[in-house]
């Protein structure tokens, strides 16, 4: 148990880096950044449907009729020989509708393994995988959709299995460029224990996502309220040691309210350049707030990325930081299979089927 407790704190520490809501639940690498696109406009694209495969990964409402027969692959080193990636294949059934089928993994590297008493029992290795399958529907400016996704973890000799799903639902205005949508993600229940005991939790996350395309202007604005099913995601530190004045007197108290309020929103934004090259920027405030040093704050919650499509062909490159001394390298590229020896390759305002 002593050698699943270091384990299980190893890789809590790296999961918490990322800001997210850490060593309350299992599988928290389901709420890592699933794509480059993504990961530029601050980390959440809940709201952001621009008929690409790369934003139909995280909300399934965006899987239509633009991404059948697509490909999808990317990657991302973090810090410490960590490697995140995603497989994904967009395709159209006659009486089914239109799916995505993805595969997830989350590599935590190696770790020299020891005993109770400090003695080496030889290396091994960790990782999470998800298996998901998702789809999108419409009616008129009203789109919906849903994922099944089957989880599994090991780490060293420590297997969970777990089944969840994530549920969509929001509005889209083509012609106005406008989006809004409801997600409930990682739904679900873990059917398979690391060791006897109750049950852990998956990630539950509850979110409203939001976009909107200016006219006439190449610029699309995009704000996600993210963990709304919990009001407070600071983490209260018992040691904290209140600072003070150059009188000597406690210095006034920071506003909780405001300050829980910005840790809740992501924003972000991509500039289009005729439709061929793509600039976002995103801010992260919750993020920023838990990676920070008092000493040094950098430039923590920050990300940028660029995008180019030529041809049937899509790549994507984001750089995140996550505090003052960690930061991601973010690829992908997307291939429209059913593309290739035609002269135009925008697939841009499709109809949704």
């Amino acid at each position: 148990m002593k050698k699943l407790s270091s384990i299980l704190i190893l890789v809590a520490i790296w999961q918490y880096s990322f800001g997210q809501i850490g060593g309350q639940n299992i599988f928290q690498s389901l709420q890592l950044p699933i794509s480059p696109q993504v990961a530029a406009i601050g980390g959440s694209g809940l709201g952001f449907y621009d008929h690409q495969i790369s934003t139909a990964l995280q909300n399934p409402c965006f899987i239509d009729s633009s991404i059948n027969k697509t490909i999808h692959f990317n990657t991302t080193f973090y810090p410490s020989g960590v490697n995140f990636g995603t497989l994904g294949y967009g395709f159209k059934t006659k009486k089914a509708g239109n799916f995505l089928a993805s595969i997830q993994y989350v590599s935590y590297g190696k770790f020299d393994g020891r005993d109770a008493a400090g003695n080496s029992t030889g290396d091994f290795k960790g990782g999470d995988y998800a298996i998901k399958v998702g789809t999108g529907r419409n009616i008129k400016n009203f789109i919906y959709g849903a994922n099944v996704k089957v989880l599994f973890s090991h780490l060293e000799t420590y297997n969970s299995l777990a089944l969840a799903t994530d549920l969509s639902a929001g509005f889209h205005n083509e012609k106005k460029q406008l989006t809004a949508t409801l997600n409930i993600t990682n739904l679900g229940v873990q059917l398979k224990k690391y060791t006897e005991g109750e049950r852990e939790k998956l990630p539950l996350d509850i979110s409203i996502g939001f976009s909107k395309k200016l006219n006439k202007i190449p610029f699309r604005l995009n704000i996600v309220a993210q963990h709304l099913q919990k009001w407070n995601l600071a983490y209260d530190d018992p040691n904290a040691v209140q600072g003070t004045n150059i009188f000597g007197e406690p210095t006034k108290a920071k506003n909780k309210t405001v300050e829980n309020l910005f840790r809740h929103l992501i924003f972000g934004t991509e500039i289009d350049i005729k439709k061929t090259v793509f600039l976002r920027f995103g801010y992260n405030h919750d993020r920023r707030k838990n990676l920070e040093f008092e000493a040094k704050k950098g430039l923590g919650g920050l990300s940028a990325g660029a995008g180019i499509n030529i041809k049937q062909f899509a790549i994507d490159y984001t750089f995140a930081r996550y505090g003052p001394i960690a930061s991601a390298n973010h690829l992908g590229i997307s291939i429209h299979l059913d593309q290739f020896g035609l002269k135009s390759s925008n697939k841009t305002n499709p109809n949704l089927e």
